[in-house]
């Protein structure tokens, strides 16, 4: 480093000056693992056992189903010899998903598998929050990426562990940094936590609005509606499209993703898949349907979506397109985001499977798939749009929510060096 060269992050709080000075972790504090814990000491209650895989569920915001605690018994005799786990420590993951850390915010006890968790003890040495920050910063985790090694099998020691590097402002500059992030972090929780709310309420209520097997009407049901719901098979509610593309009205090629809907392939899969003459797919417009015979996740048998972000595009013609006609277009779209039209398509594919192998459905299948359909059309648009709501402040939270995610790696990139 040059005698002009300054070494200090891109943004800083105001009255702070000083260069930023590089240290050791081993240099500033203790780094060590504590007495192993076989796992026939291993019990269901006492004091809480974490191994490496329990703070990357952490780290997520998840909480594992199976957690583990030693007797309190056992963790004094240990930690008498190892010592016990501070607040503003830091455990940090060495084995599997490697780099994860957990900062300590309490002096519950605790005890962690050796070897797994290489443990940090900072006693105050370096502001709690700036430490965890700074090996979630790209620095160290490159740092711990590189001293690893290359495969599944990569780990991060003890004796790596004491040479991490850490640049340092003043410790009032790192309580400053420590906070500022952390309240981005409790902001990011909190949304976290509102859009997992929203997700639920959503997925009870395609439970609940929605006949389940073998009913003929839902659990909850709005005011004033009361008949039963009629069984109907899709080519009576809606009408085939096979609109050809063929005056070139559209270019943009479409892809029916199970999670966001029918999409722009460029943007989807970042380059496009379809052929370069797209005259002969079919033509979309906005509010009609694709069904796509894939397999996706939580989609066995293939996703149906409707077109909704564009007002027109193209579709290979392997895929089956229609549009509602006797069938409020919102209700269908959230018919079709819950399960409930599976025992219908695997029953008729299960024909073909039987009878060619595969498992798949012909368009004339697809269209005798029957549906249970609210006889009020002003009963089957309360139910779509009531979802819609739910769907639109899912997006909103979404939205919201990666815009704070990309805030605090904005100021990870520039409040560290």
């Amino acid at each position: 480093m040059s005698k002009e060269e300054k070494r200090a992050p891109e943004v800083r709080f105001e009255g702070f000056h000083d260069d930023w000075k590089q240290r050791k972790l081993g240099e500033l504090m203790g780094v060590a693992s504590v007495k192993r814990i076989h796992q026939s000491d291993w019990t269901n209650s006492g004091i809480r056992f974490l191994r490496a895989r329990d703070i990357v569920a952490i780290a997520k915001g998840e909480e594992p189903d199976d957690s583990l605690y030693i007797s309190k018994e056992r963790y004094n005799e240990y930690t008498k010899l190892s010592g016990k786990v501070k607040k503003g420590d830091l455990l940090v993951t060495g084995v599997g998903s490697i780099g994860v850390p957990l900062l300590i915010t309490s002096d519950r006890p605790l005890y962690f598998k050796d070897g797994n968790i290489i443990w940090f003890k900072n006693e105050n040495r370096i502001d709690g929050n700036f430490l965890y920050f700074s090996f979630i910063n790209n620095k160290i985790q490159k740092y711990i990426q590189n001293v690893a090694g290359i495969g599944t099998v990569g780990t991060y020691t003890i004796s790596s562990g004491k040479i991490t590097p850490i640049t340092l402002p003043t410790k009032a500059e790192q309580n400053k940094i420590g906070i500022c992030l952390k309240k981005i972090d409790d902001t990011i929780a909190l949304h976290q936590e509102k859009l997992s709310k929203l997700q639920s309420l959503k997925e009870a209520a395609l439970q609940s609005l929605f006949p389940q097997k073998n009913e003929t009407e839902p659990k909850v049901r709005f005011a004033n509606f009361s008949s039963s719901w009629k069984q109907r098979k899709l080519g009576e509610l809606v009408e085939r499209v096979t609109r050809k593309n063929k005056n070139l009205d559209s270019t943009l090629p479409l892809t029916v993703s199970a999670q966001d809907g029918l999409v722009d392939q460029n943007e989807y899969f970042t380059k496009t898949v379809a052929s370069r003459n797209v005259s002969n797919y079919y033509l979309l417009k906005k509010g009609e349907f694709a069904y796509n015979k894939s397999y996706s996740n939580g989609y066995p048998l293939g996703a149906i979506k409707r077109l909704d972000k564009y007002e027109k595009g193209v579709l290979s013609t392997l895929y089956v397109v229609f549009k509602p006609t006797y069938v409020n277009s919102d209700f269908l779209a959230k018919y079709y985001d819950s399960t409930h039209w599976y025992y219908e398509v695997y029953k008729h594919a299960a024909e073909g499977v039987r009878n060619h192998g595969l498992l798949n459905i012909s368009p004339s299948d697809f269209f005798s798939t029957e549906l249970k359909v609210p006889k009020s059309y002003e009963e089957q648009s309360k139910i779509g749009i009531f979802i819609n709501k739910l769907d639109n402040s899912i997006a909103l939270h979404q939205q919201r929510l990666e815009k704070l995610q990309n805030c605090k790696k904005a100021f990870l990139q520039k409040m560290f060096i």
